[in-house]
């Protein structure tokens, strides 16, 4: 019998998540958000450790504090995954930075981000007691992955001081970085992976470089 896969990959558009899971280049799980308890009970039956990454937008119209909600309550089954298995988890948040999106998807996306850095100074101490690490991913344009709502990858590249988009594979890079003991010392915390655009930021969309 296979054992489950030690990766999962919740939430996001169907599209991101494939192309995120061809670059990981291991056994992926992909989870829809109404299958999180279900998941969760498999993989707790394996006992191994899991790295459980959670995508930002999720597939849908996700308005509103939707999609905070979404990633709260992913990042509750992966944590109650490893207290009822006895298993560190490492719960990664791939999220888009602020001004990616327009319309209500910025809304939600950047509430999305909000949450995250709340969840992990509210329970930061929690995770480590638990022998579990729990940080975030920021994005920029990513290329190939245009979903509803987010701004042209062209107007990204054009904003993004390194004068490329990023790519499936860079983001996978980070996500195996932060998952493996080469990290074991990072937790509570964002790390950007966007060429330089948040330095750079949206605030000031007369700038040109």
């Amino acid at each position: 019998m296979t054992e489950p896969p030690r990766t999962v990959l919740a939430g996001g558009h169907a599209a991101f998540r494939a192309g995120l899971a061809a670059a990981l280049d291991v056994p992926v799980l992909g989870v829809a958000l109404d299958e999180l308890d279900t998941v969760r009970a498999s993989l707790a039956a394996a006992r191994r450790s899991v790295c459980w990454v959670h995508l930002v937008p999720s597939a849908g119209e996700q308005g509103g504090v939707a999609e905070a909600s979404a990633l709260l309550q992913s990042a509750g089954a992966a944590r109650a995954l490893a207290r009822s298995a006895g298993v560190p988890v490492a719960f990664i948040a791939v999220l888009p930075m602020p001004g990616m999106f327009v319309g209500p998807g910025r809304l939600a996306s950047d509430i999305a981000l909000t949450a995250m850095t709340s969840l992990m100074r509210a329970e930061i101490g929690d995770w480590s007691s638990d022998g579990c690490r729990i940080a975030g991913l920021v994005y920029a344009g990513i290329e190939g992955n245009e979903p509803p709502g987010q701004r042209p990858l062209e107007e990204i590249r054009r904003r993004t001081p390194m004068g490329a988009l990023g790519t499936f594979e860079q983001l996978a890079q980070a996500v195996r970085f932060v998952a493996s003991d080469t990290a074991s010392y990072i937790t509570g915390t964002l790390l950007r992976v966007d060429g330089g655009c948040d330095a750079y930021s949206w605030v000031y969309p007369a700038r040109t470089i």
